[in-house]
């Protein structure tokens, strides 16, 4: 059965596909309809591809350079893509420790999130982060060093185990695959390294790697991982997972995208449309349910809040999320970050509630950001004569049409009302206070939480 392409259809896909749902860009998404809607998802903001001149020194400026590129592009399933993709491919900063080989490790997921899986593995495999991060930069013949072909097992392509519960690989697989990426290592030039394959420290065996025997290399073993069923299933689950809601790698909901999958010769784009266009996408298990993480949340936060941040600021704002748990460029193991409810334990949520204070408390015009609650109200002429139930309809409208329970609306309309005696109004001074307070409380509300 078919779903209904109306606005609460629409917004559930801008929101999982993007950071926001605003009024406006939730009409134009139901007059277009559903096809054109997802096909416009995979256009691409040329400027957000392109790495800045001279590259970026340290790690503060790294992180905010990111999140300024979220809250300006005008392709977030792009960018919502590649933070997912860092997160598959976790690969952090902390061991690399060069801004200009991790700067390039995002940019390349950035580039491959639509594309072929196998161009992806194959040039994350070359990747002099990811050759340091997991110690391929020093598997030579004679010594092989796993650390590598293990996680493109285990965590990048197929898993440890099948739909049905049984093993993909084997030991004896993890090691033949190192000896295949032997060699695969970096040289330095320039003052810096690069991808070299060094054929000197290449074994040149017969190898017996998932079955196959023959003198094989790295690109054989992708070829071998990238085109089996399992790969397809379990990239799948974290796509659906993430876009939608948690499912193991036996989920029905996957026969389509796997499916696609391996019909388009590893294309991540066909999977994603499938996904888009399932009417299980926009049914009650997807809908509510994402916890947004603290990148997700700060850049949701600050685009609804229409907070204007500081060109000039290249360091302060990449905090925002780092101090909520979720460093951009140093995910904390080979295994990413825990997501879903592992945000918002109570350390978590305190953390929200303190951030929330932040942005909606941002007043000083050289600050980081500086949010202006007028923004969220509308023209003057209206406003003004606005009750409390009319502001918070319209704050909660701005922050894309937030839906509350009915106990956080009654909390909220006694914190707007006025002292006993007095009048209602929208003036200088309860907007400052009042709308700030307001925006604070809903930012770290519950309902904020999820979308």
């Amino acid at each position: 059965m078919s779903i209904t392409w109306d606005a609460a259809n629409a917004a559930h896909l801008l929101r999982r596909a993007g950071f926001v749902a605003t009024q406006k860009a939730v009409a134009v998404a139901v007059k277009k309809g559903q096809g054109k809607t997802v096909a416009a998802l995979f256009k691409r903001d040329k400027k957000q591809d392109k790495l800045p001149k001279g590259g970026i020194e340290g790690v503060d400026r790294l992180r905010t350079h990111w999140v300024k590129k979220m809250l300006s592009t005008k392709s977030p399933l792009v960018e919502k893509m590649t933070l997912l993709l860092h997160n598959h491919f976790a690969t952090a900063i902390s061991k690399v420790g060069s801004t200009t080989y991790m700067l390039e490790h995002v940019q390349m997921l950035r580039k491959g999130c639509f594309g072929s899986f196998r161009d992806l593995v194959t040039n994350v495999s070359k990747d002099v982060a990811m050759l340091i991060w997991l110690d391929n930069k020093t598997n030579v013949d004679g010594n092989p060093n796993e650390n590598y072909a293990r996680e493109l097992m285990e965590l990048f392509t197929t898993g440890v185990l099948d739909e049905n519960g049984a093993p993909n690989y084997t030991e004896t697989d993890v090691q033949e695959s190192a000896r295949a990426f032997t060699g695969w290592g970096t040289t330095w030039h320039d003052d810096r390294e690069w991808f070299k394959f060094k054929d000197w420290d290449h074994d040149y065996g017969s190898k017996t790697f998932r079955g196959v025997t023959g003198n094989l290399d790295g690109t054989d073993v992708i070829e071998n991982l990238v085109t089996d069923e399992a790969t397809a299933r379990r990239l799948a689950m974290k796509l659906w997972s993430y876009f939608a809601y948690d499912v193991g790698v036996d989920a029905p909901e996957l026969d389509a995208l796997a499916e696609a999958y391996l019909a388009n010769d590893t294309r991540i784009q066909p999977m994603l449309v499938a996904m888009f266009t399932s009417d299980a996408f926009y049914g009650d298990a997807a809908k509510g349910t994402h916890v947004k993480g603290p990148i997700e949340w700060t850049v949701n936060a600050l685009l609804l809040t229409k907070t204007k941040v500081n060109k000039n600021d290249d360091v302060e704002l990449g905090y925002l999320p780092t101090d909520l748990g979720q460093e951009p460029f140093n995910p904390p193991s080979v295994f990413g970050w825990d997501e879903g409810l592992a945000w918002v334990g109570v350390g978590g949520l305190l953390g929200r509630a303190r951030a929330a204070q932040e942005i909606a408390g941002a007043r000083e015009k050289d600050g980081s950001i500086q949010f202006e609650p007028r923004k969220l109200l509308g023209s003057p002429k209206k406003f003004k004569k606005f009750t409390p139930e009319q502001t918070l309809d319209q704050v909660l409208a701005q922050l894309g049409s937030m839906v509350i329970a009915a106990t956080t609306r009654s909390a909220l309309l006694a914190y707007l009302a006025p002292a006993v005696g007095e009048t209602f109004v929208l003036d200088d001074e309860t907007i400052d206070t009042k709308v700030r307070g307001l925006v604070a409380l809903l930012l770290s509300s519950p309902e904020f939480q999820v979308h």
